[in-house]
């Protein structure tokens, strides 16, 4: 009996890779290549390069599936191209570019890789060509130029004054009445410590703080910027915050809400923000480590953007009932939730399923199939909505595989 073809992703205008048991090494490499205009290289398990007259089937490590059909997306990071092939087919494969060279960034899209984003500038052949202008200057001539050179030096030296405001190119203005503290600038805001001489400057002001404005211009919320700011109710961040911190907002006990299209969610960024209860951060892509624990009366969350999230983000948001993440991510740490979590709605949009912690198998035991969307309910009450089409892709992935699935009578 022919061996039931199995499809990965969803028909695009790229063509898929077509794959069994009797496919050479040679052939999968040139599907790649002709697709991606990218190098894939295959491995034996033992780490070595395989044969290219090999087989798939004399090299896949474990009971993968055999007949596949692979749509992959342009928009897929080369870093995730080795974790899918192995968890899906495994084959133990890595991605290089065109000319079988290392990418120096494999957190870009296959589409990037190919166009050569992230590759080093070539400065070196401008280099050689400036080297070769000395000896055409060391004529007689040449020797007019170290006088002429002198001049210049001393008017470098003002530049050099004026680079020192921009190790500090914001300002602060606290206003009493208002309680209101607005940070104004460009650039980076500096990292900054828990206490003592590395502290934030407006530390004293802290306690009575109500409300925090930062405008555009500024990029990124330092570290430890406005923590145990007790009292802060609002925050309003601009479009320009690029990256939040480490323990920026750590135990703002009053802030119920935030927005922001920062990228980066630094670790243990809300940690212990008692009263937050909705987040949205769409344009997330980093959720850092135990970003909203402690967040006691925390509902719904929004990361549609989100392609890796931490260890222990929720741990202790024991009310948290709706989490909607989006079709890039990749990755879910371990201890996410709290054991004591008993109900939440979680929305998934991958089509391919998250490489997950096995420390979330405990909260995922059981699944059940209702009106007509599937869904893996758990012991404790946990739902995860997949989108349709996807239930054998994450019926055969690891956790995602060991759910027990039935329909609701």
């Amino acid at each position: 009996m022919a061996q039931e073809k199995t499809v990965f992703g969803t028909p695009s205008n790229l063509p898929p890779i077509e794959i069994s048991g009797n496919t050479k090494v040679k052939g999968l490499k040139e599907q790649f290549k002709a697709i991606f205009g990218l190098t894939l290289r295959v491995y034996m398990a033992d780490g070595t390069a395989a044969d290219d007259s090999a087989t798939l089937a004399t090299i896949r490590v474990g009971a993968k599936a055999t007949e596949a059909t692979v749509h992959l997306r342009q928009s897929s990071k080369a870093s995730s191209v080795p974790v899918f092939f192995k968890r899906e087919l495994g084959l133990i494969v890595d991605v290089f570019s065109a000319g079988d060279t290392e990418l120096p960034d494999k957190d870009i899209s296959l589409k990037a890789a190919a166009e050569g984003e992230g590759e080093p500038a070539p400065a070196a052949p401008k280099k050689e060509k400036a080297e070769k202008a000395p000896p055409a200057e060391a004529k007689p001539k040449a020797e007019k130029t170290p006088p002429a050179a002198e001049p210049p030096k001393p008017k470098a030296e003002p530049a050099a004054k004026e680079q020192k405001p921009k190790s500090a190119p914001y300002s602060w203005k606290y206003d009493e009445d208002a309680k209101t503290l607005t940070i104004s600038g460009t650039g980076e805001m500096p990292d900054y410590a828990e206490k003592d001489e590395g502290a934030a400057p407006w530390t004293p002001e802290k306690q009575k703080i109500r409300k925090i404005v930062v405008e555009n211009g500024i990029t990124s919320i330092g570290a430890w910027a406005f923590w145990d700011c007790k009292k802060i109710t609002e925050i309003s961040l601009p479009d320009s915050v690029e990256k939040i911190g480490g323990r920026a907002f750590h135990a703002c006990d009053y802030l119920a809400e935030i927005k922001s299209n920062a990228k980066i969610i630094g670790d243990a960024a809300f940690r212990y923000c008692k009263s937050l209860t909705n987040v949205k951060f769409d344009r997330a892509k980093k959720i850092g480590t135990n970003a909203f624990w402690g967040c006691e009366l925390l509902n719904s969350v929004s990361l549609l953007g989100a392609d890796e999230m931490g260890s222990g983000v929720f741990r202790d948001c024991l009310k948290l009932r709706s989490l909607y993440l989006g079709e890039d991510l990749e990755k879910i740490g371990k201890e996410i939730f709290s054991a004591e979590l008993v109900h939440i709605k979680i929305y998934l949009k991958c089509e391919f399923p998250p490489v997950v912690d096995t420390r979330l198998d405990n909260l995922l035991s059981s699944s059940k199939v209702i009106d007509g969307v599937y869904r893996y309910t758990g012991a404790h009450s946990y739902t995860v909505f997949i989108p349709k089409g996807t239930e054998n892709r994450y019926a055969v992935a690891a956790v995602w595989k060991d759910l027990k699935r039935q329909a609701e009578g």
